[in-house]
């Protein structure tokens, strides 16, 4: 027997039920179109009709439309899917970004961080002087390197600490930059890997600010941390607060990017 697809116009030849001779008239066989994959409903011929007539299908084509369940692909799938011949495995076709504007972003925050610590190297070691900068010298991580031997070892922990954070800053920023790199180049991000980052990084800034040598010694001297501040702002020492701002802004886009990567085909 023959029919034609109302929706892809292919004409379809089908064998119709065995036991076609005991079913009531006006009986609607399922069949799918092989070019379309479109279920349709056909109804067969009069059981005294011979030869192989070719049968008109149902325009109404959608799932439910004779009242009858209809078992297939194409079962729970919205009538205007079914009657396109779209694919109704999934609800919505989906595909995922690459994520490289975001380490994009990272990386970039990864330099400003760097430069901090570079031009806080060079006003220390005297290459450039720039008075309004001078804040930027506490998070130089580069000279504490250069002079790990002189870093006071055993005398007071706290004090170490102190000496060494700008230096944990310094090779933190340097990892972050990494994979960033590294997630440019096989098109992946880690949303909660760089939340942590960014979050470790706004703690560092702060932790610097507020715990280093400056203000351990002003502490050790009776003084306070309003002291320490007011002897910040008297020295210009501004800067300092940049690198702790920055950090803040990169934690609040490591929020925003946590939603997800995914985005509707339309």
């Amino acid at each position: 027997m023959y029919t034609r697809c109302p929706s892809c116009r292919a004409e379809i030849s089908f064998e119709p039920p065995a036991d076609a001779a005991s079913l009531p008239d006006g009986y609607k066989h399922r069949i799918k179109c092989p070019s379309c994959g479109v279920t349709i409903g056909v109804k067969l011929p009069n059981r005294t009709a011979t030869g192989q007539p070719v049968i008109a299908a149902e325009k109404n084509s959608a799932p439910y439309s004779s009242g009858e369940p209809i078992y297939g692909p194409n079962a729970y799938a919205p009538a205007g899917a079914v009657a396109s011949g779209e694919s109704t495995f999934a609800n919505t076709p989906v595909a995922k970004k690459s994520g490289r504007s975001r380490n994009v972003t990272v990386f970039i925050f990864s330099l400003l961080f760097l430069a901090c610590a570079v031009i806080g190297y060079l006003l220390y070691s005297g290459t450039i002087s720039v008075d309004i900068l001078g804040g930027l010298t506490f998070f130089d991580g580069i000279t504490v390197l250069q002079n790990a031997s002189s870093i006071p070892v055993g005398e007071d922990a706290m004090l170490t600490l102190s000496y060494v954070l700008p230096a944990v800053f310094f090779l933190f920023t340097l990892v972050v930059a990494v994979v960033a790199i590294i997630g440019f180049i096989v098109k992946k991000y880690s949303r909660l890997l760089n939340v942590l980052f960014a979050l470790i990084m706004l703690a560092l800034t702060a932790c610097i600010v507020v715990f280093n040598p400056a203000s351990y010694i002003i502490s050790a001297a009776g003084g306070n941390i309003a002291d320490y501040f007011m002897s910040l702002l008297e020295q210009g020492f501004y800067f300092i607060f940049v690198p702790v701002g920055l950090a803040f802004i990169n934690f609040i886009c490591s929020l925003i990017f946590l939603k997800s990567m995914k985005k509707k085909i339309a």
